[in-house]
């Protein structure tokens, strides 16, 4: 409602009303006491600032706003709260989290040569998802395959002397019998078989740890390529071509620790916050309904799978974990929902 100003000729006093309002407070001030007669010009001057306010209330309709109350404020009505669904005990909200995810990084420090993979691709099991570069491996491994090879031809060597010494042996053997040759160059032809017979034993032994180190140079070469530990999609990719990467925090924040991060999609479930007055309406195995708030329409089917043995100090709340009992792979992680867990009766799990 508008509010009508008063015509101007009416907001105005007289000079005649004026002079008697004035006449009025200077005669009540001098009758006062001895102190306030002394000071009619005070007393004068506060009763013309209280009638200029007062006029100034009337003008701009003072009294008729605060009659009407135009300008009173509205009070809002209270939020309507969600409804309960139907059978159910008691309604949460949570988040949807992924059980088993993994930071893949690589298993030595390298320079990145290569990544094959992009954020929300899907991948699976033993997949290649980077490669270091493997220059400096390759000629790990090569010389690891020359001092293999070249313990092989010692190995060769040692066996032709072996062969030469049981020989010599032989013939010394059957001259003693004879009493063709001494004593002495028979013990020493056997001395040279029995050393050769442990040359080759050695060359056997250089032999296996030179096959060794060509296995161990060939599996540091092969952890330079990055692949997936599990089935999953990745959520985010953190380390680009030409960076160094490595298993443990080095270089002063220039060196990279992970490649990217893989989430388990088939390990997805719900965690929500309970409080603690309300969590005996809980038990293992109560069905629960699981709505998406992405997608108001999607209802999911979902179990109590573990309620955690401590409540939060601070909050006052358990977590309660559900796990899925349909899926959609719609539903991602961290994803917001709302859960209703049902009246039936729960049954115990495991």
């Amino acid at each position: 409602m508008s509010v009508l100003r008063k015509p101007a000729a009416e907001q105005r006093l007289s000079d005649a009303e004026m002079r008697r309002l004035l006449g009025n407070v200077v005669g009540s001030t001098q009758e006062a006491s001895p102190r306030r007669r002394a000071r009619p010009l005070y007393a004068a001057g506060l009763a013309l600032t209280a009638l200029g306010v007062g006029a100034a209330w009337w003008s701009f309709g003072g009294k008729d706003g605060a009659a009407d109350g135009a300008a009173q404020p509205q009070a809002r009505p209270a939020a309507a709260a969600r409804p309960s669904a139907p059978g159910s005990v008691l309604d949460a909200s949570g988040y949807v989290v992924a059980s088993r995810s993994a930071t893949v990084s690589s298993e030595t420090t390298g320079r990145l040569a290569a990544v094959y993979v992009t954020e929300g691709m899907r991948v699976t099991k033993g997949q290649l998802l980077a490669r270091l570069d493997t220059r400096d491996h390759d000629q790990q491994v090569a010389l690891a395959e020359a001092q293999l090879a070249a313990s092989q031809r010692s190995r060769e060597q040692q066996g032709v002397e072996l062969a030469a010494a049981l020989d010599r042996y032989g013939r010394l053997a059957r001259l003693r019998e004879q009493r063709f040759t001494t004593e002495t160059d028979f013990k020493a032809a056997e001395f040279n078989v029995a050393r050769g017979r442990a040359g080759l034993s050695s060359s056997d032994g250089e032999i296996a740890i030179a096959r060794r180190r060509v296995a161990m140079q060939r599996q540091f070469r092969s952890n330079a390529n990055i692949v997936a530990p599990f089935d999953g999609l990745v959520t985010e990719t953190a380390a680009q071509v030409g960076e160094i990467v490595s298993p443990i925090s080095a270089g002063g924040g220039f060196t990279r620790t992970g490649i990217c991060t893989l989430v388990d999609i088939a390990s997805i479930q719900v965690r929500v916050q309970v409080n603690e007055k309300y969590i005996s309406r809980i038990r293992t195995g109560q069905p629960v309904d699981i709505v998406a708030r992405a997608y108001p329409g999607l209802r999911l089917a979902g179990e109590v799978t573990t309620i955690m043995p401590a409540a939060s100090r601070q909050t006052g709340a358990v977590e309660v974990i559900v796990a899925f009992v349909t899926r959609d792979e719609r539903v991602l992680p961290n994803m917001s929902v709302d859960v209703s867990f049902r009246a039936d009766s729960g049954r115990k799990i495991g």
